[in-house]
């Protein structure tokens, strides 16, 4: 036989990696939505202290 044919194995083996990439999605998700209030928050105080300068 063609030793280029999909196996049951080769066919399942991806699934396995879609399933961790969701789950490192979902990390990176999380930790970038910290980040943007984060920066909101900093970027507020900035503009009311400048408000408040001048």
């Amino acid at each position: 036989m063609n030793s280029n044919l999909a196996t049951k194995a080769d066919i399942a083996a991806p699934k396995v990696d879609i399933a961790d990439l969701k789950a490192d999605f979902a990390t990176l998700k999380t930790d970038l939505l910290k980040w943007m209030i984060g920066a909101m928050v900093v970027q507020t105080g900035v503009i009311v202290a400048l408000v408040k300068l001048l």
